[in-house]
């Protein structure tokens, strides 16, 4: 069955499911003023300030009842504190939403939900402000009650391998929430840094150190009692901590390949298999392979590249809020 023939996806949940966000308590479908700023209603409504006046049927089935207000005869539909409207495929939202932290690129999600390509990134751009603000509503709750996180980077790339792109992140291990992460630009490393000369005439800026100072600014901002952090010996991280936390405890540890460096191959599977040979990084390392498998764009050997880095930092901050479970979706 091609793309063609998947309306029924639509028919089976047509009538049954109504896919909307309520983020807060002003997005009720309770009409509370009238939308017209000039009416003496919007400020200082009255009950029953309105009657109704006719319906509608959207595109998707749904019925939706509009009304008139007494004072200047504005008319509105009931759906006009909600927060989706004026999307005329409002449904979609939840399954996109998913669908964004499945591992799906954009044009796939497009075909499946047969909107266009456009449709997706404007949702994502209508996403993207919700998902920051309950991002911060989850650090404001539990912010103060983390004392233990982990630290460390990650790489991608900007459209082609000779633009890579660094993630730092900030996760709590415990619970496996991520708390934190940024997007900096860095400069090609090895041959690549010779082919970017060749190809492009002007250097690459490393954004790292500006990268760092952002995500520790915003972090201690609501996380004030943290007592360990966790990375590995990369000199960066060990000056970053020590300017925002130097209460904290740094706990530096030697990554993984440079210890199994020090050890001979004889050595180094009952190394392995000790306590003290764990990767005790695991957790975050466990997490950064989690998001290379469900969000496209950051595979290796893929199509799916981020063309821009702010894209790429709306669809990290779209799978903080489906990872730390802070959406309603």
């Amino acid at each position: 069955m091609g793309f063609q023939d998947s309306r029924y996806l639509h028919q089976e949940v047509k009538g049954l499911i109504k896919f909307q966000m309520e983020m807060t308590e002003e997005n009720s479908m309770k009409i509370k003023h009238c939308p017209n700023k000039s009416c003496e209603y919007h400020k200082n409504p009255i009950p029953k300030f309105y009657y109704k006046h006719g319906s509608y049927t959207t595109k998707r089935g749904i019925r939706t009842e509009r009304f008139k207000c007494r004072g200047c005869g504005k008319t509105f539909a009931e759906n006009i504190n909600d927060n989706t409207y004026g999307q005329q495929k409002p449904d979609i939202n939840r399954m996109l939403f998913h669908m964004l932290c499945s591992g799906m690129t954009l044009r796939r999600i497009a075909r499946t939900l047969e909107v266009c390509p456009k449709t997706v990134q404007r949702r994502i751009d209508w996403l993207t402000p919700y998902c920051m603000e309950r991002h911060v509503a989850f650090l404001e709750a539990v912010g103060d009650q983390l004392h233990w996180v982990q630290f460390d980077e990650m790489e991608t790339c900007e459209s082609t391998k000779l633009k890579p792109l660094s993630i730092p992140l900030i996760i709590h291990p415990k619970t496996q929430k991520i708390l934190g992460f940024d997007v900096a630009a860095i400069g090609a490393k090895g041959h690549l840094a010779k082919t970017y000369n060749e190809v492009y005439q002007y250097p690459r800026i490393n954004e790292t150190r500006e990268s760092f100072n952002r995500l520790f600014e915003f972090i201690t901002r609501y996380c004030k009692n943290i007592k360990i952090i966790m990375t590995d010996q990369k000199p960066a991280y060990i000056k970053v901590v020590e300017k925002y936390f130097p209460e904290a405890e740094h706990v530096a540890i030697l990554s993984r390949k440079k210890a199994e460096k020090k050890i001979t191959e004889a050595t180094a599977k009952e190394e392995r298999e000790t306590k003290e040979g764990k990767d005790k990084m695991f957790i975050l390392n466990h997490f950064c392979a989690r998001l290379r498998a469900d969000i496209a764009a950051l595979r290796r050997r893929t199509w799916s590249v981020c063309k821009k880095p702010s894209n790429l930092a709306q669809r990290l901050l779209i799978y903080t809020c489906y990872t730390n479970k802070t959406l309603d979706y």
